[in-house]
């Protein structure tokens, strides 16, 4: 099994406070990760062990903005405000990606 980079910095990014695209550019370069998917041997000897040991030191140094709440209360204008806060390209639209760490996001927190 592999993953991509971009992956793993989603997956890391729903997990902790860090901002997805500071943590991609952290491991391309932390790791030297140019190429995509890494190989299992790599994420489990050298990424994971990496993650484990800089976890706080990215959160500070990387941290993701706030996360608007969502309620069942909110108003549209809150509504609006989180959507527009995940809408990272600003398209207007959450595509899968964006949606997927919308989601992930919001039931680690829970």
């Amino acid at each position: 099994g592999a993953i991509s980079v971009a992956e793993l910095a989603t997956a890391v990014a729903a997990m902790l406070p860090v901002d997805e695209d500071a943590i991609e550019r952290h491991l391309r370069e932390a790791l030297s990760l140019e190429g995509d998917p890494i190989p299992e041997e790599v994420l489990l000897e050298r990424v994971l062990p990496h993650l484990d040991t800089t976890a706080a030191d990215l959160a500070a140094s990387s941290p993701r903005s706030a996360v608007p709440d969502l309620r069942r209360s909110s108003t549209r204008a809150e509504f609006l405000e989180w959507f527009r806060h995940w809408d990272s390209d600003g398209s207007g639209t959450l595509d899968a990606r964006e949606l997927s760490f919308a989601l992930a996001s919001l039931f680690f927190r829970a």
